[in-house]
């Protein structure tokens, strides 16, 4: 049954109009599993139906990167305030989160770089993000209209950015 779920969402459009990825059902069966697992041990089952049943496949190469063209096109469409937001992405690599989290506190200006605690990262892994000539302007005029009553990078209507 298990391997069956697997097949049909395999083979299910999405709601983006895009068909499952091996990566986001194993994230279904991995939560199948613990589910099982816990109710193992309140012995409420008595036995793991996937125990045996394998992961699928995943392929998480890139398709394909913005090339700068594409991505100068992007900037223009954007709204203003999120224009330096999409930047950093762009520039760092940064995630969404990682970007609309950050605040003061974690960027050196003097030396020029991000320091993001293991917290706010996707793999609890503290990194280090050395800017360019982009990122210094970026932050420069970001600084110009800091906020006193929090210490949120990015901003709108002095309110902390909370989505993109």
């Amino acid at each position: 049954m298990v391997e069956s779920f697997q097949y049909r969402m395999l083979n299910t459009v999405t709601q983006r109009k895009s068909k499952y990825k091996p990566a986001t059902i194993n994230r279904h069966v991995a939560l199948m599993k613990t589910v099982y697992n816990l109710a193992i041990r309140e012995d409420m089952v008595l036995k793991n139906p996937c125990w045996k049943v394998s992961m699928l496949r995943e392929n998480n190469k890139r398709d394909r990167l913005f090339s700068i063209e594409e991505f100068e096109r992007l900037l223009k469409e954007l709204p203003i305030h999120l224009v330096p937001v999409v930047s950093v992405a762009y520039y760092t690599g940064m995630r969404r989160m990682e970007i609309l989290n950050l605040t003061w506190k974690n960027v050196n200006m003097q030396e020029g770089f991000i320091d993001l605690e293991p917290e706010y990262t996707k793999a609890s892994v503290a990194r280090r993000i050395y800017f360019n000539d982009v990122l210094w302007e970026i932050f420069r005029k970001a600084g110009k209209v800091r906020s006193l009553k929090h210490g949120f990078v990015f901003t709108y209507r002095g309110k902390p950015l909370r989505d993109v």
